[in-house]
């Protein structure tokens, strides 16, 4: 009636999704680990993104740096050494609708997970 855009309106019931949103355990990893900084960009990302922390996934294999599912306030798997990236391909051929990240370390891709790695990327899954 007059000329206003039903595109351009704000969903009010939309949620917010702040840092704190996505922050979980406090991290015990040593200070001035690597780790420390790559975590707090990806919840900066997932923040900035607005991923709702119930339909995001973290999959992971062993070692330091696979500890970041207990890291993060969303689903998360803490597998078997190598095996992370068959985990999530699982989550994500049951789940599509969810967003799923693999966190591993260079055993995890690149010994005993190689194999994996490859038949990952052949796949493509998302």
């Amino acid at each position: 009636m007059f000329g206003v855009s039903v595109d351009n309106l704000i969903d009010i019931d939309q949620k917010y999704y702040s840092l704190e949103d996505y922050q979980g355990n406090v991290p015990r990893w040593c200070p001035g680990c690597g780790d420390n900084a790559i975590l707090a960009s990806v919840q900066k990302l997932c923040r900035d993104e607005q991923l709702p922390p119930e339909k995001t996934v973290f999959v992971s294999g062993i070692g330091c740096s696979s500890r970041f599912p207990h890291y993060m306030k969303t689903y998360g798997f803490h597998g078997l050494h190598g095996r992370a990236l068959p985990i999530a391909q699982g989550v994500k051929i049951r789940r599509p609708d969810l967003k799923v990240f693999v966190n591993m370390g260079d055993g995890d891709c690149c010994s005993i997970g190689t194999a994996h790695w490859i038949h990952a990327l052949r796949y493509n899954m998302n």
